[in-house]
């Protein structure tokens, strides 16, 4: 990456058989082309013809230079025969950026702490997505099979992780992050068949009780402990979980939960939803102590608490 503040100017580029040789120079040859053309030209003006601001024109001539320059270095030199790079460019001017860009090289727009992609890829897998033989989904499978080589980003969650081990190993992702972005490419085509399957078994004609029974749950986060201190637990919940439901509460003090936590908290829960007035149920190792109904919701607490055994340790 690289760029000119002065001139407004940030690109991007990178390639393969040689690269780094062709991406240098169109990183070269683009800056100083439109460091030049900015100083002497009048960025304000459009072509009458075709409509392009002069930025656009700026930046297509210059990555037209570029791909001339490469070619002819690739022809000369055999240790570049071959080589190419993709690239993507960025003018600003007047408030406004101009993008130009060629191959798989994107930009992304981050706004209140969302990147969207503003860049369409030239490439023969976008090429059968535009046109419909490939689902979005589909594209996403394919490119996770070249995980050895590249990292396919399937949700912006990912997107800290990924700038962070970058920013860390200059540039690179290491293959076990490439591996967990990959599986997590095929989890999200391996939903969108599932969805499909599901479609066609509701249809009519299909048995009410399918012969495949599909269940898929996310770790909201790990436990503590199992049930019993030596084993490991998580927390899971339903994609699409009931409002009301335990597995939409915040936790919002104390040490990290256990398995027998969970299971008491979920007693304790479903036991004062059987209440109409405010009500406090409190529950050590599955067993209710205290069913407290009160006018008002202190009262209820209050009086819970002071009912309890001497035994019983409450943190409020």
């Amino acid at each position: 990456m690289a760029g000119d503040s002065q001139c407004g100017v940030r690109l991007l580029a990178g390639g393969c058989v040689g690269g780094e040789v062709a991406s240098g120079i169109a990183v070269r040859t683009v800056l100083t082309l439109v460091k030049d053309a900015v100083d002497r030209e009048d960025l304000s003006l459009s072509d009458a013809v075709n409509g392009l601001s002069r930025p656009g024109i700026l930046l297509r001539d210059a990555i037209q230079r570029a791909n001339k320059v490469i070619y002819q270095t690739a022809r000369t030199q055999a240790n570049c025969e071959g080589m190419g790079t993709t690239v993507v460019a960025g003018l600003f001017f007047d408030d406004k950026l101009t993008i130009a860009h060629v191959g798989d090289s994107r930009m992304y727009r981050c706004r209140d702490g969302k990147l969207e992609q503003v860049t369409q890829d030239h490439s023969r897998l976008q090429e059968l997505v535009s046109r419909g033989f490939y689902t979005p989904e589909e594209a996403q499978r394919a490119a996770a099979k070249n995980y050895h080589d590249v990292a396919i980003v399937t949700d912006t969650a990912q997107y800290a992780a990924i700038g962070e081990e970058l920013r860390a190993n200059n540039g690179a992702l290491s293959l076990a992050h490439r591996e967990r972005l990959e599986g997590a490419a095929y989890a999200r085509t391996a939903a969108y068949d599932r969805a499909i399957s599901a479609d066609f078994a509701g249809r009519s004609g299909a048995t009410a009780m399918p012969p495949l029974l599909d269940l898929r749950f996310e770790r909201r986060f790990e436990l503590r402990y199992g049930e019993n201190p030596h084993q490991q637990a998580a927390f899971y919940r339903d994609l699409y979980p009931a409002p009301g439901s335990l597995v939409t509460a915040k936790q919002l003090h104390g040490k990290e939960l256990s398995f027998n936590n969970i299971a008491d908290a979920d007693a304790a829960w479903e036991c004062v939803k059987s209440f109409d007035a405010p009500a406090c149920v409190i529950v050590k190792h599955a067993l209710s102590l205290i069913h407290i109904s009160e006018p008002t919701r202190l009262l209820s607490i209050s009086y819970a608490v002071f009912c309890l055994p001497k035994t019983t340790q409450v943190n409020t």
